[in-house]
């Protein structure tokens, strides 16, 4: 049973990192042109595809572990391809189609619970230091800023996006 429990907190977990990235993607796109990259298409599609799946499962008897599974496949889809967004259209669409789900499962994670203890303009810019820092090989000083920052409740990740930021559990 506990191990249940913790393969679905840790599947909660991988959604909320997705409506996070996503909403970090769409806070650092800037402009926006008419043609789409070929996995931007691929992924329009696919999230318009499970948007309807997941509507699909729930007005078949309410067939809510279908939906799940759906929910799971498009994270896993999303998480794979976050590197090819470049359009704003792209994630919204995306986050759409969570929303929609969110709707029927009142699950999705409030914009205000995202926001760090810190301002994050300066939040953002003790992580572009310790980048640097991590560039010059000074791991004191990159190790000193995951410290502070951790101590403030904020969580780095080295991903091969860069550099994220999430709060401790």
């Amino acid at each position: 049973m506990v191990d249940l429990l913790e393969q679905a907190k840790s599947g909660v977990t991988r959604i909320n990192n997705v409506l996070y990235n996503l909403r970090m993607l769409l806070n650092s796109r800037e402009e926006e042109t008419d043609v789409l990259e070929p996995q931007e298409a691929v992924l329009l599609r696919r999230a318009e595809e499970f948007e309807r799946k997941i509507s699909e499962a729930f007005e078949s008897n309410l067939n809510v572990l279908e939906a799940l599974s759906k929910v799971f496949e498009l994270t896993k889809i999303v998480n794979i391809n976050m590197k090819f967004i470049k359009h704003k259209r792209v994630v919204k669409r995306i986050l759409l189609a969570y929303k929609n789900f969110s709707a029927i499962t009142c699950h999705y994670e409030r914009e205000e619970n995202i926001k760090p203890p810190e301002p994050e303009k300066e939040l953002i810019e003790l992580i572009q230091k310790r980048d640097a820092a991590r560039k010059r090989n000074d791991w004191a000083a990159s190790d000193k800023i995951r410290n502070s920052l951790k101590e403030k409740g904020i969580i780095l990740e080295d991903t091969a996006n860069g550099t994220r930021w999430r709060l401790a559990e």
